[in-house]
């Protein structure tokens, strides 16, 4: 799913990303946002070993959290969000992950938390969810679902992270917030005020969801087909 590359979404240098997102196996990498294609310039995503990572790529040392543990298993519904600071510590970069009974949390071990070092390496990217803005990176695709994508321009607390999980919508700062699924096959709207609309590539539609949120009502997105 592309969502393009307004202002409101360029150099940003602290960001929040919650997420909704379920995957099926570990045969491949599970892309929650990427702004960018193979240089992502925002990269946020569940690896092949049941982690969850989310980076802004700099020019020497990617500002980045890495998680060391088990916090990515497949076959249930996982909550995560990252929050990362570009002018921050080392230790300002942050990872939290919940589930349907469970309210978010700390990772519970890192392998890094770095601020990184050096200029970053774009701004002019497009937004994509699910994969690559244009779809188009077969590394990125896998069959797993995604519902509900915020990005702010700030480091959420801990509560407002868990409210958002809870209670999804329009919270200060918030510069994206998607339902994929819900506006149908080809389009998602953004419910923010930035306006960065999401058109869906190849995607298909579940309407299994179990979110208590969204139950019988809304759907999420294949993101083994979204762009």
């Amino acid at each position: 799913m592309n969502c393009g590359n307004s202002a409101a979404i360029q150099d940003l240098d602290t960001i929040t990303v919650c997420a909704w997102a379920y995957r099926n196996n570990l045969s491949s990498q599970v892309p929650i946002i990427a702004k960018g294609d193979t240089a992502a310039e925002i990269y946020f995503w569940m690896n092949n070993s049941s982690e969850v990572n989310c980076e802004i790529t700099r020019a020497t040392i990617n500002c980045a959290a890495y998680s060391n543990t088990n916090c990515a298993p497949t076959g249930s519904w996982l909550f995560f969000a990252a929050s990362l600071n570009f002018n921050g510590a080392n230790g300002d970069q942050h990872l939290y992950s919940g589930n349907l009974t469970t309210l978010a949390a700390e990772v519970g071990a890192y392998a890094a938390q770095q601020v990184g070092g050096g200029a970053r390496t774009g701004s002019t990217h497009d937004l994509g969810i699910g994969n690559s803005p244009q779809g188009n990176q077969a590394w990125m695709t896998a069959n797993h679902l995604v519902d509900v994508v915020g990005l702010f321009n700030t480091n959420l607390a801990l509560s407002a992270i868990q409210d958002f999980q809870q209670h999804p919508r329009v919270l200060a700062n918030c510069v994206g917030l998607w339902f994929p699924g819900r506006d149908g096959i080809s389009t998602a709207f953004d419910r923010s005020s930035v306006g960065n609309n999401g058109t869906i590539y190849n995607a298909t539609l579940d309407a299994s969801v179990p979110l208590p949120i969204y139950k019988k009502t809304r759907h999420h997105q294949n993101l083994a087909r979204a762009a």
